[in-house]
C-alpha cells in the first residue's frame, strides 16, 4: 500500500464500522495519480440518509492532510445540480467517476459511480440573456481599470489580471455551455494531455480561444488578456461601452411577487 492509501485506512478506522456509514472514496490527485508531495487527501464518506447532519474538516495523519467529507447519500444529487446550475463544474460527478473506492458496504459508492458518468453527460443549461448582459458588463469594468493600470502603473495590475483571467473563464464557460476550467489548473490541463485525461476533463475544442488563454497566461500582459477579453465578449453577442443598457423588475416588485 502507498502511504496515503494507509492514512486513509487509519481514518477510516473510526468510521468504517459505525452503522450510519455506507462507504468511502478518495478523490483528487491521489485518486488519480497526480499527487505531489504537497497534496492533500481528498476524502468523503458516504452516509445513510437518515442522518441530519453533514460534516466537513481537515485533520493531518503521519503528516499528510486528510480534507475530509461526511455527507448523507442524497446530498450528492442536490451537489450536482449545484455544480451544474451555479459553479459550470461537474466537481462531485468527477470525483465518483475518477475517485477510488476505499469503502463499499452495500453497493451505494458503486450506484454513486455509475449515476456519476450519467452526471458527466448532462448538459450545463443555457445563460440567461439577463444574467449574461450583467457577466459581460462586469468583465469591461474590470478590463477598464486593467487598462487603466497600463497608463498609471499599479501594484494591483496582477491581482487585478487574474480575477479578469478567472472571469473570463467563467463566462466563456457558460456562452458555450461547456465546463469551466478551474484557474489554478487551466495551463497544465491544456498543455499535460495525460493529466488532462486522468481527471476525465473535455479537452477545450475551440482552438482559437485555446491559444489566447494560453498567451494570455504564459505572458501577462494586457495585450494578450485585451486579445481574450475581446473574443469572448465576441462570443457573448458583442458588448458596447457606450450603448448598453439593461432593465430590470425592481426589487420592491420581486419582493412583493
Amino acid at each position: 500500500m502507498k502511504k496515503w492509501e494507509i492514512v486513509v485506512e487509519k481514518f477510516l478506522d473510526e468510521w468504517r464500522d459505525k452503522p450510519e456509514v455506507l462507504g468511502a472514496i478518495v478523490g483528487g490527485s491521489h485518486a488519480v495519480g497526480n499527487e505531489t508531495d504537497l497534496s492533500d487527501i481528498d476524502l468523503q464518506v458516504v452516509l445513510k440518509n437518515d442522518i441530519p447532519w453533514r460534516d466537513r474538516g481537515l485533520t493531518c495523519i503521519d503528516g499528510i492532510i486528510i480534507e475530509y467529507f461526511l455527507v448523507p447519500i442524497g446530498n450528492y444529487k442536490i451537489y450536482s445540480e449545484q455544480g451544474i446550475n451555479r459553479d459550470q463544474i461537474k466537481v462531485d460527478a468527477r470525483i465518483f467517476s475518477t475517485g477510488k473506492v476505499v469503502l463499499d458496504k452495500d453497493g451505494s459508492m458503486a450506484e454513486l459511480v455509475k449515476e456519476a458518468y450519467e452526471k458527466l453527460k448532462k448538459e450545463f443549461p443555457v445563460y440567461p440573456d439577463e444574467a449574461k448582459a450583467l457577466m459581460q458588463k462586469h468583465l469591461w469594468d474590470t478590463h477598464d481599470h486593467l487598462e487603466e493600470y497600463t497608463k498609471y502603473p499599479s501594484p494591483m495590475f496582477g491581482i487585478l489580471y487574474g480575477i479578469l483571467l478567472n472571469d473570463i473563464l467563467e463566462f466563456y464557460a457558460r456562452v458555450t455551455r461547456t465546463e469551466r476550467l478551474p484557474l489554478e489548473r487551466a495551463h497544465k490541463l491544456i498543455t499535460n494531455e495525460v493529466y488532462r485525461e486522468r481527471y476525465g476533463f473535455p479537452r477545450v475544442s475551440d482552438k482559437k480561444f485555446e491559444t489566447l488563454l494560453l498567451s494570455a497566461i504564459e505572458k501577462q500582459d494586457f495585450a494578450n488578456i485585451d486579445a481574450l477579453y475581446t473574443y469572448a465578449q465576441e462570443l457573448g453577442g458583442g458588448f458596447d461601452q457606450c450603448n448598453w443598457y439593461l432593465r430590470r423588475k425592481s426589487l420592491v416588485q420581486v419582493v412583493n411577487k
